[in-house]
């Protein structure tokens, strides 16, 4: 493989993902671009995992701290132990439950190439999936695009990243913060015009009051290591890219009735783990 060509490593944390796990793993193999290592960092998972792994000859790791045991969001400390694995010139983390367009890789690619000062790539997440929460869900994924208080890089060059320190992975809402350190040394960070699909499958309120509620244990380490303004900036519910999505909004009314019950329901969620991270797990 040419010097134009360099290799990009994806890493891919699971737990519990190989319902969905196959066709991520399908849609990095038919991608245009061919010089990728595939990394999948699972969880201790009790299901096909590895199987589906070796199928599409992935390199497969078990790492983080064991989620069956402890309530935690483990993502994070996957995705470190996966970069620090990768042999790439380029890393790219994706999400079991994603499908990548097939010129995704190529496309950040060449943005890295014809941008010598870019450091990181934002792509842009549009959900699909059964059910009515699955469409609410879609519609809020739209109304972000090209919001950077909520869409964060995926796609670093390799020694930006290592010397970034990775993921903080003891702070809620990691991607967060890399993006904030990141962007107070004035790296250049842009997006694709490709966009990744994110399968939110028959998507339950439960399940995402469950996930926001493990987010929102160690959100006040956010609070603490980047200041008020930068938690309010990030964490409000009243983005400014709802404003900006008036129209679709408007196409969408029984959605978007939908989409803020949901949200509701979601920081509800987020609100009780912050309660419980910063005062009950201090006491056990």
């Amino acid at each position: 493989m040419s010097s134009s060509s360099p290799l990009v490593s994806v890493i891919v944390p699971t737990y519990f993902s190989s319902s969905l796990l196959g066709k991520c793993l399908l849609s990095i193999k038919n991608q245009t671009y061919k010089n990728i290592e595939i990394i999948v960092v699972d969880n201790y998972s009790k299901d096909n995992t590895k199987l589906i792994s070796d199928k599409y000859g992935a390199k497969f790791f078990l790492a983080g701290p064991d989620q069956t045991k402890n309530r935690i969001f483990g993502a994070p400390f996957q995705r470190n132990f996966g970069f620090k694995k990768a042999s790439g010139e380029y890393l790219y983390y994706v999400d079991a439950d994603m499908e990548l367009p097939n010129g995704l890789i190529e496309e950040c690619v060449g943005l890295m190439r014809d941008n010598g000062n870019c450091k990181a790539i934002i792509i842009a997440e549009e959900s699909f999936g059964k059910g009515f929460w699955a469409k609410c869900k879609w519609l809020e994924r739209k109304s972000y695009r090209g919001d950077d208080t909520v869409e964060a890089p995926r796609f670093f060059k390799e020694d930006e990243l290592k010397e970034m320190g990775y993921l903080d992975d003891k702070i809620g809402a990691d991607d967060w913060d890399l993006t904030l350190r990141m962007r107070k040394k004035n790296y250049e960070i842009l997006r694709t015009k490709n966009h990744i699909m994110h399968n939110e499958g028959n998507l339950k309120l439960s399940k995402l009051i469950k996930k926001r509620f493990l987010y929102g244990k160690d959100a006040w380490r956010f609070h603490k290591k980047h200041g008020g303004e930068n938690f309010i900036k990030y964490f409000q519910p009243f983005r400014k890219s709802y404003f900006k999505s008036w129209k679709l909004f408007l196409r969408h009314p029984i959605l978007l009735a939908g989409m803020v019950f949901m949200r509701f329901c979601e920081y509800s969620g987020g609100g009780l783990g912050m309660l419980y991270g910063r005062f009950i797990m201090k006491k056990l």
